[in-house]
């Protein structure tokens, strides 16, 4: 007897948009808390709307100057992500870097290898 395969059930796009919002906000409380930030400080993008996922004030960028990509799915389209970061990167006139996670893993980031040195000499320098 042949077992049928069970269909994956998709997300309902409401679902979809909802789950990356969430991301957003966490990342967004993340930063607000650890830069001693407004809360006021960070807006979130509508989900399929052009920039940057975490919109910041002239304050936030001094404390974080990066152009926000967030991104929570269980398969990353990882260079589609890249691309879209440096992107909203190049109208920000930021440096971008994309925030990922799975479901139930911690935050990942990726950053242009040129900038994770300048970050790991600063690093370096306050030990």
């Amino acid at each position: 007897m042949v077992e049928k395969k069970k269909k994956k059930k998709r997300m309902l796009t409401s679902s979809i948009k909802a789950k990356g919002r969430d991301g957003q906000k966490e990342i967004s409380k993340d930063l607000f808390t650890r830069y001693n930030l407004d809360p006021n400080d960070f807006k979130w993008c509508s989900m399929g709307a052009q920039g940057a996922d975490i919109i910041m004030s002239r304050a936030a960028k001094e404390k974080f100057p990066f152009s926000i990509e967030v991104k929570r799915e269980e398969k990353l389209r990882l260079y589609k992500a890249i691309s879209q970061a440096e992107a909203n990167g190049e109208i920000d006139k930021l440096p971008s870097i994309v925030v990922f996670r799975k479901n139930k893993d911690k935050w990942r980031v990726v950053v242009d290898w040129d900038i994770f040195l300048k970050m790991n000499d600063a690093y370096i320098k306050e030990k």
